[in-house]
């Protein structure tokens, strides 16, 4: 559905909605979010909410790196970034927009530098493996991205203005209009930056200070929600996000060509839900696109390389529960893919996928849970998954233990590329067990998990010949890792309020051929965030600490890069009860020099917003 289409619709149910008469009485909230039905109590998890979205520039990449242990491997400022969770790759996370998987069937990860968060309501990340519900690609974790629709009869607009350094603007609109019926929720967002930061301590051979160059950035986003309470047990949702991204790609050397890459997402998902006492049945419909271009060289814009899919997903949720301690879950799915482009060509898969699981409450502080999923297509032979744990939940303290097994398919430039693509590809594939425990001390909760992740048949582009490289399944790799957490809060007089909360991680992931660690993934992560607030007024500090990390396979400390602590502060003032809020970031408070990838990171930054809420 095009843009204008969506706009003609929320002017129409805009209006649907107003000519209702005015409500007398005040409404029940009714808040319905749109998360996937079924989840696994026995792993951990981790919700982020919007107060927190809010404190980081809006896209989702930077809010992700400054609240989770995810590290992200990025090519500048609002360039290319990608994610290694626990000790994976970039392909092997799992991103899930409102239940559906919005991974690229083209590259297999998600780009999050691309997405923007004035749409997104809250975020679940969920560490391990999740692939019987969620799919390929949950082998190292999986993001949720939320959104939510509320009946309560309000109407709610919100808009903010931005600026900040590098020449950096940002505005966007978000506003809720409800009936006890009806939920319309629709925004715009628009982020660009002309990006132009110094990079600390580099000189050209003249002497001159070297500037970020090319790397300019624009990104456009809609999003569209809507609501209708069929029946006081059933409702029909609607969603749709639409995504334009125009990116120069900032340039390592000075003698490098100006390149520029275009991608534009649109994501459309339709969802019914009926709730019965013991029967919830969600079906779904939805829609994915994906489409790029990428220009070798801006002065000749006639020139370039481009790719593009469509994706049609029909699924269907099913929570059952036939005794008072037993729930049945049932997901199906059918997805079929079409996929062309200058490098893969014109090419299609379809695949069916049924997982079921079950959960028991053994006693009141104690449940077991256990599915199984198989897949059917004949693009790939897909393995048998399946996923079992325990919960046990005492006052004081909770033990969560989880062993799965998950997969993540091959792609279709893995497949297709031109030449070079390999149709005889098996899924990689990994068995993986954890161990979460969580103990709470009067406002203290202590946190500590350990976990082993055995991938096998990771897929690789090595040397093939002359003409260049080719996938194969070639590496074993053995991850072991812990996660360590603590987290505090706390109220005085009223008025005062205080958090604080931290996350470490240590993570071996290890080739097993070689005992060397992979590129690009530290062994350290640790994160930190205090919040203060006392009425209109509220302060944070953001600590973001990454460990060293090897950029070649034989781990060679000459080739690797420098371990990053980066500080962020911010400031909120609230105005005219809640009408305005006035937020000042300084980021990267300590002006700290250091690299993700190839390309330096600015020095200290400043954002100022004005936030409106009527």
């Amino acid at each position: 559905m095009t843009f204008k289409n969506f706009f003609l619709l929320f002017l129409f149910c805009s209006q649907w909605i107003l000519a209702q008469d005015t409500i007398a009485k005040k409404l029940q909230e009714v808040i319905v979010s749109s998360k996937n039905l079924p989840f696994y109590l026995s792993q951990k998890s981790k919700t982020i909410t919007d107060s927190i979205i809010d404190k980081s520039e809006p896209i989702l990449g930077e809010v992700l790196k400054n609240n989770s242990l995810l590290y992200f491997k990025e090519y500048g400022r609002g360039m290319l970034s990608t994610v290694s969770f626990r000790g994976t790759t970039a392909s092997q996370t799992a991103v899930m927009w409102n239940g559906v998987n919005i991974n690229s069937p083209l590259n297999g990860s998600v780009d999050f530098n691309t997405i923007g968060t004035n749409g997104i309501q809250s975020i679940d990340i969920k560490p391990g493996g999740g692939s019987v519900l969620y799919g390929s690609g949950a082998i190292g974790g999986s993001v949720h991205l939320n959104n939510r629709l509320i009946f309560n009869g309000k109407e709610e607009h919100r808009a903010v203005l931005g600026i900040g350094s590098f020449d950096t603007y940002q505005g966007s609109y978000s506003g809720i209009i409800s009936t006890n019926v009806f939920s319309v929720n629709i925004g715009f967002s628009h982020f660009q930056s002309e990006n132009n930061y110094d990079y600390k301590g580099l000189y050209t051979w003249k002497g001159v200070q070297r500037r970020n160059e090319n790397g300019q950035f624009k990104m456009s986003e809609m999003n569209v929600g809507f609501g209708y309470k069929w029946t006081k047990k059933s409702i029909l949702k609607l969603f749709s996000q639409t995504s334009l991204n125009d990116r120069n790609i900032a340039l390592v050397t000075e003698s490098d060509p100006t390149t520029k890459y275009t991608i534009n997402y649109s994501r459309n998902l339709l969802d019914y839900t009926y709730a019965s006492d013991k029967l919830t049945i969600s079906p779904k419909l939805a829609y994915v696109t994906e489409n790029y271009q990428y220009f070798p060289d801006n002065n000749q814009v006639a020139f370039y390389s481009f790719g593009q899919s469509n994706t049609f997903i029909g699924k269907l949720n099913l929570n059952y529960q036939p005794y008072r301690n037993t729930t049945l879950y049932v997901v199906s799915e059918n997805t079929t893919t079409h996929g062309f482009g200058t490098s893969f060509g014109n090419n299609s898969r379809s695949v069916y996928a049924t997982a079921i699981s079950i959960n028991q409450n053994v006693f009141s502080n104690w449940k077991l849970e256990a599915g199984v999923k198989n897949e059917i297509t004949s693009a790939y032979k897909s393995p048998l998954l399946f996923s079992i744990g325990s919960t046990s939940v005492f006052d004081f303290y909770t033990l969560k233990i989880n062993a799965s097994k998950n997969f993540r398919v091959p792609t279709f430039n893995d497949l297709y590329w031109d030449v070079l693509g390999n149709p005889n590809l098996k899924p990689e594939t990994s068995l993986q067990g954890e161990m979460s425990n969580q103990f709470k001390i009067k406002k203290i909760i202590l946190t500590a998990t350990v976990y082993y992740n055995q991938i096998q048949d990771m897929i690789r582009w090595i040397p093939f010949s002359s003409e260049g490289w080719k996938p194969v399944n070639i590496d074993n790799v053995n991850v072991l890792g812990f996660e360590g957490g603590f987290s505090f809060e706390k109220k005085f007089n009223s008025q005062h309020f205080l958090k604080i909360n931290g996350e470490y991680s240590y993570t071996q992931s290890i080739n097993a051929e070689t005992q060397k660690q992979l590129t690009y993934t530290p062994y350290q992560r640790f994160i930190a965030n205090i919040d203060y607030s006392y009425k209109g007024i509220a302060f944070f500090v953001q600590d973001s600490f990454v460990g060293s990390v090897f950029a070649t396979s034989d781990n060679s400390e000459e080739y690797s890069l420098k371990s990053y602590n980066v500080w962020n502060i911010g400031l909120k003032i609230r105005i005219l009860k809640n009408f305005m809020q006035v937020n000042t970031t300084i980021n990267n408070l300590l002006d700290l020099k250091y690299t993700s990838i190839d390309r330096p990171m600015p020095g200290r930054n400043y954002n100022f917003q004005l936030t409106f809420k009527i």
